[in-house]
């Protein structure tokens, strides 16, 4: 597990190095709007379709997608009756709603299950980001945002049908249903995009992290975040995995780590479309990735012990 961690903290430390050197007189905060697009208009979407690609559909493949819905609606409802009973403004509320519901799956889910578990969990990966964290965030999450922020001009569910990643796994869907092969020329550029997912998310998980001394008086909210993502969430499908009968221990492996991940990036053009709390949002997408250093690999010792089996 260390090892991982030190693959992907050289750049994680190449981010956060940014915010402080400022290359070319580029800030952190100019680079990571362009980042993050450049993830999840190019990157994400390739590796999506080349998954969804070769995706079989078994009653297995559905019955892992609604425990992937499941635990993440769960910690949803958790958030929402949490922080809507806090005496704070209703942006911070979605804010911190939007933190503690949906994980970090795909981005930075997707390597360290590969390294620590197997390198097809990259699969799962997909999955969980296509099934549940995406659907729920543009429907639910839309609505959560209209409510207590800015309401936008599309209505809930409008936005999930535009998003790369949503168009390709259904392309992708498509193909494999139509039973098309896979041209031998496209196979090499979605690998080549596939390549550059972990260095180029990992540099924009550096310069998103962050942490300013005022917001050392929003820690009593941080903490239910990081312990809704990173607890509730994980036992949430942990017990969804044992109700819908699934086995295989490297499949209930990955997915436990995928759903114990701390709060998402693309959370960050969220709150800026909506004008959410950009301030709280940092401070739970910080404090959670920090966190996550110390509960991940907790995680994946109950889970090996035999604790959580």
């Amino acid at each position: 597990m260390l090892k991982i961690f030190y693959q992907l903290g050289f750049f994680v430390g190449l981010g956060v190095a940014w915010r402080y050197v400022s290359p070319m007189g580029v800030s952190a905060g100019a680079m990571l709007r362009p980042v993050l697009v450049l993830l999840y208009t190019v990157f994400l979407p390739a590796l999506t379709l080349s998954v969804m690609w070769k995706l079989p559909l078994t009653s297995t493949t559905l019955r892992i997608v609604l425990v992937m819905i499941g635990a993440t609606a769960v910690g949803l409802a958790a958030a929402w009756f949490y922080f809507k009973s806090r005496n704070i403004s209703p942006r911070s509320q979605a804010a911190f709603i939007l933190a503690a519901a949906f994980g970090n799956v795909l981005v930075l889910g997707m390597p360290i299950t590969q390294a620590v578990v197997a390198k097809w969990t990259v699969r799962g990966a997909v999955e969980f980001e296509v099934f549940a964290v995406l659907p729920l965030l543009f429907t639910a999450g839309v609505f959560i945002a209209h409510k207590l922020g800015e309401r936008g001009n599309e209505a809930p569910g409008v936005g999930l049908i535009k998003q790369p990643i949503i168009i390709m796994a259904l392309l992708g869907l498509l193909l494999y249903i139509a039973k098309v092969i896979m041209p031998g020329l496209v196979a090499v550029w979605l690998q080549m995009a596939a390549v550059g997912i972990v260095p180029l998310g990992m540099i924009a998980v550096g310069l998103a992290l962050q942490w300013h001394k005022q917001w050392n008086e929003l820690i009593s909210y941080l903490v239910p975040v990081a312990v809704i993502q990173m607890v509730i969430v994980p036992l949430a499908l942990w017990g969804l995995f044992h109700i819908f009968g699934l086995s295989g221990p490297q499949t209930y492996r990955s997915m436990m780590l995928q759903a114990a991940m701390p709060a998402m990036l693309i959370g960050y053009i969220f709150c800026e479309k909506y004008k959410l709390d950009m301030a709280a949002y940092t401070a739970a997408f910080s404090f959670t990735t920090v966190v996550s250093i110390a509960t991940t690999p907790l995680w994946l010792s109950l889970i090996t012990n035999g604790v959580l089996s």
